[in-house]
């Protein structure tokens, strides 16, 4: 059980990274997906679909929707699906907070509910 929960907080924080990091792109509905060719990593897949959302499958073979906040799309029921940009994480360690530094966004990062003083990462 705690396996998956770090597993799924790391694929999430994975998610944020690559989301805050990919380029805009215009898809229209005509344009077939389009495959992302990733080049120092491993274990993931990122597909541009034509109605501007992504799909990303995980090393498990976990696929996930990425949609932009707002957008409203149909077709992807049977699919984990995620708003993007997301407004909030749940990290378990601090291992999973360092990967959130690098975007700038600890400052608006709570945190949890047991913890009795806020994350101080140096």
């Amino acid at each position: 059980m705690r396996r998956t929960i770090v597993a799924g907080a790391v694929i999430l924080s994975l998610l944020l990274i690559l989301v805050g990091c990919a380029k805009a792109t215009s898809a229209t509905p005509s344009v077939p997906a389009k495959r992302v060719e990733i080049k120092y990593a491993k274990g993931f897949k990122i597909e541009y679909l034509p109605d501007g959302c992504k799909k990303v499958t995980d090393g498990e073979g976990q696929e996930f929707i990425l949609i932009p906040r707002g957008k409203r799309v149909s077709g992807y029921e049977d699919y984990r699906r995620i708003e993007i940009p997301v407004r909030r994480v749940v990290a378990l360690s601090t291992t999973q907070v360092c990967l959130l530094r690098p975007l700038g966004v600890l400052d608006f990062t709570p945190p949890g509910p047991l913890m009795l003083a806020p994350w101080k990462i140096s």
